[in-house]
């Protein structure tokens, strides 16, 4: 037995593997760390994600200053294995307890690990030889599907493979994987290997947690897996962003979500090629600490072959097309033996450029591109501005960002900052009409948790007119944003209880007037206590604004809804359903219909009535 060290310490905290059954229980061990009570709640998931039964009290969990308790989950059925996390009011510290006994009720074998808190990468110590393996388990720590990707590394920091096992591509909400590391590259000969895994998720949410279990000799052990935010030093990051939607494909992969996309690239001229419909911005960079020797982006390398109004870069291009969809393709280098290359830090990519204007954003980049967190999302504003919207981390915590640049030089005109709620790292969004931008983002609240944080902009000057805090409940964080001269729509979900038993999410829409910010109509849906109903995007045509948002049901598994309203009054004009699909990806107008696809299947709507006219597959 190995009892992990290092305690970690969050208002939530996450447990990536659970068993019971076949002999098999859990026990969790909770400490309150801080000097206020701790109320929290304990919430266990299938490996399909899908909620494990509980008992009752697990929903209001209350722990004395600096006191602790122990809580017991087992089954006498075949083995189950899954995932867990904690949320709770105050600094927490967990540990998981994987006991086996016996039929007589002797104990088997016990293996202890510590809890941890989610991030976007962890690092775990890896080793196969003929006395023994090493266990990996994986969750998602979403409400909304991610990928992920595997980078399995020898001793001396050489890559072996980069993977993406189709189980985690897509990685349902709170999902979860645990099984060998062999099994995860059954193509590479592992019989005597020591080295690392790198476990990273890459988007559209970017929240995992993960652990491992050492089998040796007959023995168990826990590891730790480490949270890291540090990159491997030959890796291309490309940085998407576009609305109202757009096709990227690149190196056999297909794009369509906002994010930042990672590639191992060798030197050589690469093609990049995809159709628009508005606007769409790439970036190319790779880490800080690339030297020459290291493959690069070389900086001023972007060549335009087709498509509609360009504007180049030396990092960075951005197409804006105005008459439907239309094709694009734009070449770069990639070299080793350059001086001038794109990277996070480099002043010849200014959008992530750390200079005396806006320095913190490339200091606290430190993973590459646009940075692990930093969601990017762009849009072509007044008198040739593009503007940017993410997130970064600092020592302090972690603050909302906005930087306008010149569409023709790049060149940085303005940037806004502003804190944000530090325990989550999710999207932000940006968008403009006429000479406005507005941004949606969120912001702490007392005593925990966020709000949703909507600001409106001078798009040349970047002075603020006007600033909007939605506060519905606990967990409230915006998922789009849209706009015209008539309203400025904001859309996301929230408005759970703050203190356990901790309800379900509410789908929340808010439009404003786009000069003053007044607040001119709201709509929120509640399907139930321990419903989540989430309004993920939003879109207008002419006088509706219509927006999808998904219900889940039983199984895990979750029901499309679309509803369209008058745009000034916010009246509910119709809604739509389809039962059993995943979060919309891809939501806009065409031709008098609605589109609205996820990564498993397309429906369109007509905009007047709202009737079905299409279902893919």
């Amino acid at each position: 037995m190995l009892l992990v060290p290092s305690a970690v310490e969050a208002n939530s905290v996450y447990f990536p593997q659970v068993a019971l059954g076949d002999g098999y229980s859990t026990i969790f061990t909770l400490i309150n760390l801080d000097s206020v009570l701790l109320n929290g709640q304990l919430r266990v998931f299938n490996q399909d994600g899908s909620p494990l039964a509980t008992p009752t009290e697990w929903q209001n969990i209350s722990i004395s200053p600096m006191g602790s308790t122990r809580l017991t989950l087992s089954s006498g059925s075949k083995l189950a294995l899954g995932s867990a996390y904690f949320q709770s009011n105050a600094d927490v510290a967990g540990m998981a307890s994987f006991e086996r006994r016996n039929i007589d009720g002797t104990l088997e074998s016990l293996v202890d690990v510590s809890a941890t808190v989610a991030s976007s990468r962890f690092v775990l110590p890896v080793e196969i030889s003929s006395a023994g393996s090493t266990g990996i388990a994986i969750m998602n720590a979403a409400s909304d599907p991610t990928n992920v990707r595997l980078q399995l590394v020898r001793e001396d920091g050489s890559i072996i493979s980069l993977k993406r096992d189709s189980r985690l591509n897509p990685f349902g909400p709170h999902a979860q994987v645990a099984t060998f590391l062999t099994d995860f590259f059954p193509d590479i000969p592992l019989t005597d290997f020591k080295g690392t895994l790198i476990i990273e998720a890459t988007g559209p949410a970017v929240q995992i947690a993960a652990t491992g279990i050492a089998f040796k000799e007959g023995l168990l052990a826990g590891l730790l897996a480490i949270a890291s935010s540090q990159r491997s030093m030959n890796e291309i990051i490309m940085g998407v962003a576009g609305s109202p939607f757009f096709v990227v494909t690149f190196q056999k992969k297909t794009i369509t979500v906002p994010n930042n996309y990672d590639f191992a690239l060798g030197p050589g001229v690469y093609e990049v090629s995809g159709d628009i419909s508005g606007t769409l911005i790439i970036a190319l960079a790779g880490p800080a600490s690339a030297t020459v020797g290291t493959p690069a982006v070389v900086g001023g390398s972007i060549n335009n072959v087709r498509g509609p109004r360009v504007q180049i870069s030396p990092c960075f291009i951005l197409y804006s097309s105005s008459s439907g969809s239309e094709s694009f393709s734009f070449q770069f280098t990639v070299s080793a033996n350059t001086t001038h290359v794109c990277r996070n830090g480099v002043a010849d990519n200014p959008l992530v450029d750390s200079n005396s204007e806006g320095g913190y954003l490339g200091r606290n980049f430190e993973e590459g591109a646009l940075g692990r967190g930093f969601d990017l999302r762009a849009a072509a504003g007044g008198a040739g501005t593009v503007v940017v919207a993410g997130s970064s981390r600092t020592i302090d915590g972690q603050n909302f960002v906005l930087r306008a640049y010149d569409m023709v030089s790049g060149e940085l005109r303005w940037t806004d900052q502003t804190p944000a709620f530090s325990g989550v790292s999710t999207r932000v969004f940006a968008t403009t009409n006429g000479e406005r931008a507005f941004a949606a983002s969120y912001s702490p609240s007392i005593p925990c948790c966020s709000d949703i944080f909507v600001r409106a902009y001078d798009v040349n000057s970047g002075k603020v007119l006007w600033t909007d805090v939605w506060d519905k409940g606990r967990d409230d964080l915006p998922q789009g944003i849209v706009a015209n001269s008539d309203a400025v729509v904001v859309v996301g979900y929230g408005g759970n209880t703050e203190t356990p038993p901790i309800s379900a999410l509410d789908f929340l829409v808010r439009a404003y007037d786009p000069a003053s910010g007044k607040v001119l109509w709201e709509d929120r849906v509640d399907n139930g206590l321990l419903i989540d109903d989430v309004a993920w995007a939003v879109t207008i045509d002419g006088t509706q604004v219509f927006v999808a948002g998904t219900t889940s049901v039983s199984g895990g598994r979750k029901d499309l809804f679309v509803r369209s309203y008058d745009l000034t009054t916010g009246a509910l004009l119709w809604q739509a359903s389809h039962a059993d699909t995943s979060s919309p990806i891809l939501f806009f107008v065409e031709d008098g219909q609605l589109w609205v696809s996820s990564i498993d299947q397309v429906n369109v709507f007509d905009v007047t009535s709202g009737k079905l006219l299409m279902h893919l597959p």
